[in-house]
């Protein structure tokens, strides 16, 4: 229908056609709280469009769309866009037109002329795709990157803002692209012509990471000296205690006063092993001491070494040995290092 033809309806004629428009479409079963308000703000917004007031019925018919997609509501917010934004209206319009069709619905020749007629007004694009490519499996098609149903590129054109526009399409190991510049009265057409895609390039593996640690082997000296010199912490206490026991038993010979003690045999054998069992143990503690805090000081000074990753890497930790000396009943650390 041509623009000419549109405004040449009577005014009977166009009551009729909207009565006919503006019926709802069917209730939805899943939710009817939500279809009686898409009805009652439908409703709303149809007795402000009777009195002229469209800009106040916008809002409510958008309201009306957000509880439920109602035909009536597309098609009365084209009927307010159609003077101020006729882009805006001619896709209401074919948005109601495609929600006749998922719907049996008997209004889909009127959305459909509706927006035949706003078309000499606005800039088109039309999808030319071949009938055996509309039939290969995986076909998508995008313009401006926006998927495009079926619906749009089988049914005609498609109206669009004025400027450059690009669509894409593919299938499985096929791709197409073209850019078109669109204009107001004018119908540019975009034949999609699929041809093989090149092979992706295959990314290449990253070099593994250098992983950098501490030295396993400065770290298992540590465990070694510090085990040893946990043993001889445990081997002084054990021969303290039994030093105590044999001073003990010379007090009790000589009746808790060693010095005035006589000088039987059994009280001198005592008194030495007292000092014997003493001496060892104040070697073993005090030394095994000094070893367990080597061995401590060694696992966590371990310097960073490169224990993984790239070849080569380098580090710059310094090195530092503790080298524990130990002798009778004394112990000492000596550190030894570059930096």
């Amino acid at each position: 229908m041509t623009g000419p033809e549109l405004r040449g309806w009577t005014a009977a004629s166009l009551a009729a056609v909207v009565a006919v428009l503006l019926l709802p479409s069917p209730a939805r079963a899943d939710d009817p709280t939500a279809h009686d308000q898409a009805i009652a703000s439908f409703e709303a917004a149809r007795v402000l469009i009777k009195g002229g007031d469209c800009a106040g019925a916008i809002p409510r018919l958008k309201e009306s769309l957000a509880h439920e997609a109602l035909i009536g509501a597309h098609l009365s917010l084209a009927e307010c866009y159609q003077t101020t934004d006729p882009l805006a209206a001619w896709r209401e319009l074919k948005e109601a037109e495609f929600l006749t069709y998922t719907r049996a619905d008997d209004r889909t020749k009127i959305a459909h002329d509706r927006a035949t007629a706003l078309e000499p007004q606005l800039a088109l694009l039309r999808v030319v795709v071949p009938p055996a490519l509309l039939q290969t499996p995986g076909l998508e098609i995008k313009l401006d990157g926006i998927v495009l149903d079926r619906f749009y590129y089988e049914g005609g054109v498609i109206a669009v803002t004025p400027g450059a526009h690009t669509v894409d399409a593919r299938t499985p190991g096929q791709r197409f692209a073209e850019t078109t510049t669109a204009s107001v009265g004018a119908k540019a057409d975009i034949l999609v012509v699929l041809t093989d895609a090149p092979p992706e390039a295959r990314p290449t593996a990253p070099p593994p990471p250098v992983v950098f640690g501490p030295s396993p082997g400065r770290r298992t000296a540590g465990l070694v000296i510090g085990s040893v010199g946990l043993a001889g912490v445990v081997l002084g206490g054990v021969t303290g205690v039994v030093s105590l026991y044999y001073a003990g038993q010379a007090k009790t010979l000589c009746d808790n006063d060693l010095t005035a003690c006589p000088g039987t045999q059994a009280a001198r054998s005592d008194v030495k092993n007292a000092n014997v069992f003493a001496a060892v143990s104040d070697a073993g503690i005090f030394g095994g001491g000094a070893l367990v805090v080597a061995g401590v000081v060694l696992y966590f000074t371990a310097p960073v070494v490169v224990l993984g990753g790239a070849p080569g890497a380098q580090h710059g930790a310094p090195e530092l040995r503790l080298l524990p000396v130990v002798g009778l009943g004394a112990a000492s650390i000596v550190a030894v290092g570059s930096f």
